[in-house]
Formats: C-alpha cells, structure tokens, sequence
C-alpha cells in the first residue's frame, strides 16, 4: 500500500530556465521514514488544475553522514507539456506542502570502507541520482574516487 506524507519545500533553486531543484525538510517524527540512501527516488503527488498528478524523482542531494536525514533535494527539469514538471518549475516555492512517498528504488550505492573508483555514465536529467552518488562516494575520503562521463 501507498502512503503519502505532508512534507514542507524549504527551498526552491532555479539551476536553468527549464530546470529547479527542490527541497523538502523531514520533520523529526518522519525521519525513519524518510532516511535514503544515494540512487533512490521519491514519489510526489499534487493536485494541478482539479486532477491527482504523481510523478517519480530521484533524490539528488546525498544521504545524512551521520544523525537523522533533515532534508532531501530532488531536480526537476520542465518537459514540454509536462503537467507536473512545468507546475513544478513555474508554481512551487518555499513554504508551499506536497504529498511524497517515502524512498524507494535499489539503484544503490552502498559506503565502502576500502578504496573505491567509481565511473558514473549520465545524460540529460538522469545526472540527479548520480550526484547523490558522487557526492556520497567522494565524502567517505581522499582514497575514494568518481568519474563522470556527462552527455
């Protein structure tokens, strides 16, 4: 079963014309709830022009290095005719409440404790869950590293 939660945009950035990157703030009581790890996605659903929209994004910002999650970033890039990404890039700004579904998704990265070179092969908006990699690989130290080939 699907359940969705409440959660608060605390920001808004506009990263291009066509393309903002959202985040949400975690409340304490949902924090087990809403712990990822780096290559998941969520689901948000919104009401737009009197009909349910829902829409997957990968979660672009990396997981908490330590302590509870407080707050997670997804890209969104406007499509042309897109119901939910242009009400996404034109309308949503902090402060403003969507439903989310929990993470899911096992395109994962799991943290090593040896050295690691991780190559990451991206194109377009599919960059989101490998910058939640990147960054999650390179944070583990100087002997971790990650190569991007972008398209």
């Amino acid at each position: 079963m699907t359940h969705f939660y409440p959660l608060s945009v605390s920001k808004v950035q506009n990263l291009s014309p066509a393309a903002v990157a959202i985040s949400f703030e975690i409340p304490e009581n949902l924090a087990a709830e809403f712990a990822f790890e780096a290559g998941q996605y969520i689901t948000l659903k919104h009401t737009i022009h009197g009909k349910e929209v829902r829409r997957a994004y990968s979660i672009s910002s990396a997981p908490a290095a330590s302590g509870p999650q407080k707050e997670f970033t997804v890209g969104i890039k406007e499509v042309k005719d897109g119901a939910f990404s242009t009400y996404a890039n034109r309308y949503i700004q902090a402060g403003d409440t969507l439903e989310v579904m929990p993470p899911q998704g096992r395109f994962l990265y799991k943290t090593q404790q040896t050295p690691t070179h991780l190559l990451g092969v991206a194109a377009g908006s599919g960059i989101t869950p490998i910058l939640s990699i990147a960054e999650t690989v390179l944070r583990n130290g100087p002997q971790h590293r990650f190569t991007l080939i972008y398209g």
